[in-house]
């Protein structure tokens, strides 16, 4: 009979299944991969070797001065030719019309207070009174 040990003892692991279908398709296929590059360097090769210039790359060509200089006058004539946007004038806002307590718009009320031309804080001033005194007399109606 065999003895048993006392503790845990790992025996070992199962290696990798080599030998697997998977696996063999994707090594046959990587050789495919392989063996078409080759055949593919060889051609490009051939290919190269056959052009008259080696198949180096041609240099890009240097900018001239004057033709930049062309370029930049041309341009300069077409920003003058280019038609200026028409300025449009804003129409005025429409003013709210004031509430029945009131009696009138709000611009009623400032023109009749100051004869003169105002500007937009004496404006809002005006309109902040008239609104002052319509919360008032809604006020005084119900009692408040």
């Amino acid at each position: 009979m065999r003895n048993k040990p006392k503790d845990y003892v790992e025996l070992g692991k199962l290696g990798p299944d080599l030998d697997a279908d998977e696996l063999v398709e994707k090594r046959a296929n990587a050789a495919r991969v392989r063996h078409f590059s080759e055949q593919l360097r060889r051609v490009n090769a051939k290919e190269v070797k056959r052009r008259p210039d080696g198949g180096r790359p041609k240099p890009a060509p240097k900018p001239e001065r004057e033709k930049a200089k062309a370029q930049r006058q041309r341009a300069l004539e077409f920003a003058k030719n280019v038609p200026k946007p028409k300025v449009k004038a804003r129409p005025a806002p429409p003013r709210p019309a004031a509430s029945k307590a009131g009696g009138g718009s709000y611009s009623d009320l400032a023109a009749a207070a100051q004869p003169t031309a105002m500007t937009a804080v004496e404006e809002l001033e005006a309109r902040h009174d008239v609104l002052r005194s319509e919360a008032d007399a809604i006020r005084r109606e119900f009692g408040l």
